[in-house]
């Protein structure tokens, strides 16, 4: 009997432990998803841009300074790169999720600051990545990947 009482408690504990990383994830993905809903397009014009296979089309503020193939500056030191990859057409989003956390796992410091949601671009399901890692200066930086497969292209 007291052997399966430490078992079930064990087992308990095991559980609160599990469960409480979720819940602080849930308060940040919350706290974004508020933050999403409110957010307001700027009042300014915006360029269109389409990748040199014409299989993506975008557009970025007018204003941005075209500083390569699909890359893009603005102000307070953005950047805006833009990828398009061929993959294996029926590859699902969770491989395609599953290969970026891979290596973003190995980024110093970004690991610890990685939060994952689910989204959608041009009504296809994507993923957004968000963490933090130093620059070239040693200064944290936020990044953003958004990720989705369309066919051949992610």
């Amino acid at each position: 009997m007291r052997r399966a009482i430490l078992k079930l408690t064990a087992l308990v504990l095991l559980n609160i432990v599990a469960l409480v990383p979720s819940f602080a994830q849930s308060i940040d993905r919350e706290r974004r998803e508020t933050d999403w809903r409110n957010y307001k397009l700027p009042q300014e014009q915006f360029a269109r841009y389409v990748d040199s296979e014409k299989s993506i089309l975008f557009r970025v503020p007018a204003s941005w300074q075209v500083n390569g193939l699909l890359k893009f500056k603005g102000p307070r030191d953005a950047e805006l790169s833009v990828f398009v990859e061929k993959i294996p057409d029926g590859l699902p989003l969770r491989s395609l999720t599953n290969a970026v956390l891979q290596s973003l796992r190995n980024l110093p410091g970004g690991a610890d600051s990685l939060a994952v949601r689910r989204t959608d671009i041009s009504g296809l399901e994507a993923r957004e990545f968000l963490f933090s890692i130093p620059d070239a200066r040693g200064q944290m930086t936020r990044r953003m990947i958004w990720s989705t497969v369309s066919g051949p292209h992610a």
